[in-house]
């Protein structure tokens, strides 16, 4: 499948592999930094996923296996300490990070 964001762009293969490209100016493609991409680069060390979301600042991806969240991103929020990550903080990641229930 295949995502695109504000400014980014991701694809989701058969086997599971995610690829990004893009601005990446919040850490939303799950790299680990806040550095441009231009061309398409495996996340690398994370479990198969199945589907991506992109927003203009953040990125979303459930896994295969057991449909686990990740997110990544810009983790603010006008409500002070929820962020919108789904992290129960407001801390931004620039890895693809499990969303505990």
């Amino acid at each position: 499948s295949i995502s695109c964001g504000a400014a980014e762009t991701a694809v989701v293969t058969e086997d599971g592999r995610v690829y990004v490209a893009g601005e990446n100016k919040q850490g939303q493609l799950g790299l680990g930094h806040k550095n441009p991409v231009s061309t398409l680069t495996e996340i690398p060390d994370i479990p198969a996923m199945t589907k991506v979301a992109l927003g203009s600042n953040t990125g979303a991806m459930i896994t295969k296996e057991h449909g686990d969240l990740y997110t990544c991103g810009f983790g603010g929020s006008i409500v002070q300490g929820m962020g919108v990550l789904g992290h129960g903080n407001g801390e931004s990641y620039t890895n693809p990070t499990l969303v505990e229930s």
